[in-house]
């Protein structure tokens, strides 16, 4: 289980936005709520347009990624926390 340092960490390399975080026992995140900028392609009078839009997203203690409104997991969206963790050790000494 990681702080939630970690956690922003690694939302932030990874470009995604953190809204909620819920704690589990000892101040650990349990898991986390927020979304991702994603680019969604549309069809209007023949012609593709481009829109961005967001994806909401939960993530859990883990780093899993999973859809916000059912138990789909969407590993595209993994957060890699053993690098983020890593990066904080080199940022601290």
């Amino acid at each position: 289980m990681y702080n939630t340092e970690v956690f922003e960490t690694a939302m932030q390399q990874s470009g995604y936005t953190l809204e909620a975080v819920f704690y589990g026992k000892n101040r650990m995140v349990n898991k986390i709520q927020g979304s991702a900028t994603v680019v969604r392609r549309t069809i209007v009078n023949g012609e593709p347009h481009y829109s961005k839009t967001l994806r909401l997203l939960r993530w859990d203690n883990e780093g899993h990624c999973f859809s916000f409104y059912s138990n789909t997991r969407l590993r595209h969206y993994d957060l890699a926390l053993e690098y983020a963790a890593n990066d904080l050790k080199k940022a601290q000494q």
